[in-house]
């Protein structure tokens, strides 16, 4: 078994696309084919599909609507952004649905705005058995509203298999189900680094990306803004295995209803999902709550299963706002909070959770009873009157009610505030994703500062939290959202920026032909490497480990259950959780 799936590989190549070539390419460096969807067609499992920059449109069916860039039962790996000699790879190649050429987008947040009733419905679609690496390539226009033909979800891709996203764009997209995700439809595994999801729309949960199902979902150093949906504009994760978000920072999202970031496992036990090192700024709720009590979290809003939850450490999460209205005109009575607590359990350690605004008040943190905030303490807060839970011992609250604690932020973070909102800073303060800086680190809190995290905080085994995603708690928070180094030595920074003044330290992605995933019970490893691998149950025992040099592994012997393997080569690592 093990040969034979080597020797689909052992025969990969290398296919060439230039969306201005001649239509009888034959996929050569010399003669390269003028269309992505021929490349997929003609490609192999383990080939890789090198674009030059430019504009792909599907090739038509006989209903354009119906057409998308279609992946299934293949391993492929498609890399935009070349010159037109392939010789560099430093822009990115766009994948249009927008087959008149006549769309007209926003030019602040991205978002469609007409002429896109005969776009495509989906840009491109992954599924059955298939196992996708895309990198620098933009996915824009898919306006997903077919409902009889199911084809109203993903609008930029549905994702049913493996993909794996670095440095690319998911942009100007729509998705018409309530259930369904303008951006991305996640119902696979996804690995995501470096990319950017702004200006989608959901017409109901999922703005930019809407998750489900028995997967394990990882996002780091991603930029979410100016998306929009009536709930989860930026996120919405519902009844899925796990899913890990790490120095993102989502900017300018906008729901109707609740969450930015929403996480829904209500009737599951599900392992929590786990947020670290991320920013959030500028998010808003508002619009006509008629008959939703229940609205607020416009930073994160946790309403799971009660042996389920949501783990928040070190993230800054400030300046945003909940505005709802009921049709009267009044505030919501239980409208509130950036981060609002519903059912489940929240663990907090280490977040600034501050300056957000709610019309029905408690703007930083809102909890119903079914909600259990868990702390292990050092998180910032503006003040008693804005969160309905007490603080903890070691909590700093920067005033004794909002007025006096709205004063103070100024003198520890880069914002302003007027009219009884804050407008924070959140720009490029190095690393891959904006930031919110933190400076404050002598102004005196009750004898604490900004600056004052010990580094058991910063412990996964004392948080009992994997904050690295390795399938392990025996680490350290190392880096801040930026790439920074963390003060280890007891004054460390609160929240997702670490001002030590040094330079920021940017650690490169895999090489995309550097890829490790599990297909039909095998472990498939990159072919010219020697390569370390170990697999882990949940609790962290080893089941199998040992060497190999490109040889897929068989893991059918194993039982049923969720695992992490890790493979370690020569100048590159990889870990990945899987369902078996």
């Amino acid at each position: 078994m093990s040969g034979l799936a080597l020797a689909s590989s052992a025969f990969a190549s290398d296919i060439y696309v230039n969306s201005n070539s001649a239509a009888d390419g034959d996929g050569s460096k010399e003669k390269p084919y003028n269309s992505l969807s021929v490349a997929i067609e003609a490609a192999r499992s383990g080939d890789v599909i090198k674009m030059t920059e430019g504009k792909y449109l599907p090739d038509l069916l006989d209903d354009p609507r119906k057409s998308t860039f279609k992946i299934v039962e293949k391993e492929l790996s498609i890399i935009g952004g070349y010159d037109a000699s392939f010789s560099t790879a430093e822009g990115k190649s766009l994948l249009s649905a927008d087959v008149n050429g006549d769309d007209v987008y926003d030019a602040e947040s991205g978002m469609l705005l007409s002429n896109f009733e005969d776009n495509c419905t989906r840009v491109m679609t992954v599924a059955t058995n298939a196992n996708v690496v895309l990198k620098n390539l933009v996915l824009q226009g898919g306006y997903a509203d077919m409902t009889d033909s199911k084809l109203d979800t993903g609008g930029g891709m549905y994702i049913g298999a493996a993909v794996t996203m670095e440095n690319c764009e998911i942009t100007g997209n729509y998705c018409k189900n309530s259930a369904g995700g303008g951006g991305l439809c996640v119902k696979g595994n996804l690995t995501m680094d470096r990319c950017r999801l702004y200006g989608n729309q959901g017409s109901g949960d999922g703005g930019a990306m809407y998750i489900k199902g028995d997967i394990y979902v990882s996002i780091t150093n991603c930029h979410f803004d100016h998306n929009k949906s009536t709930s989860g504009s930026g996120v919405f994760f519902n009844n899925a295995l796990g899913c890990y978000f790490a120095a993102n920072t989502f900017t300018d999202n906008h729901s109707e209803t609740y969450g930015t970031f929403t996480v829904y496992n209500k009737s599951y036990a599900n392992p929590p999902v786990t947020l670290v090192n991320n920013t959030f700024s500028g998010n808003a709720i508002s619009g006509n709550t008629t008959g939703k009590t229940l609205v607020g979290g416009s930073g994160v809003y946790v309403y799971t299963g009660a042996k389920s939850g949501v783990n928040l450490i070190n993230n800054t999460i400030i300046g945003n706002s909940v505005e709802g209205y009921q049709a009267s005109g009044e505030p919501s009575d239980q409208m509130g909070g950036a981060v609002f607590a519903r059912q489940g359990t929240l663990f907090l350690a280490n977040n600034v959770i501050a300056g957000n605004y709610s019309l029905g008040g408690y703007g930083d943190l809102f909890k119903l009873d079914a909600g259990v905030i868990n702390s292990k303490e050092y998180n910032f807060f503006t003040s008693y009157d804005n969160m309905i839970v007490t603080p903890e011992r070691n909590d700093i609250v920067a005033g004794l009610d909002r007025a006096s604690g709205m004063a103070k932020l100024a003198d520890v973070f880069d914002c302003s505030h007027s009219d009884g909102k804050v407008n924070s800073n959140c720009v490029n303060n190095g690393g891959y994703t904006m930031t919110v800086k933190a400076h404050g680190e002598n102004i005196d809190f009750d004898g604490l500062t900004i600056k004052s995290l010990p580094a058991q905080n910063l412990s996964e085994s004392y948080l009992d939290v994997d904050l690295d995603n390795d399938g392990e708690k025996n680490g350290t928070l190392l880096y801040d959202q930026r790439g920074a180094k963390r003060n280890l030595t007891g004054n460390a920074f609160i929240g997702a920026y670490e001002n030590d003044g040094r330079s920021t330290k940017i650690t490169e992605s895999l090489s995309a032909t550097k890829i490790v995933y599990v297909k039909n019970g095998r472990l498939v490893l990159p072919q010219d490497l020697v390569s370390e691998y170990s697999v882990y149950t949940t609790s962290g025992q080893i089941v199998m480990s040992g060497m190999s040099e490109g040889v897929a592994i068989e893991l059918g012997n194993l039982e049923h259950g969720c695992y992490v393997i890790k493979v370690n080569g020569v100048g590159f690592q990889q870990n990945l959780k899987v369902v078996l």
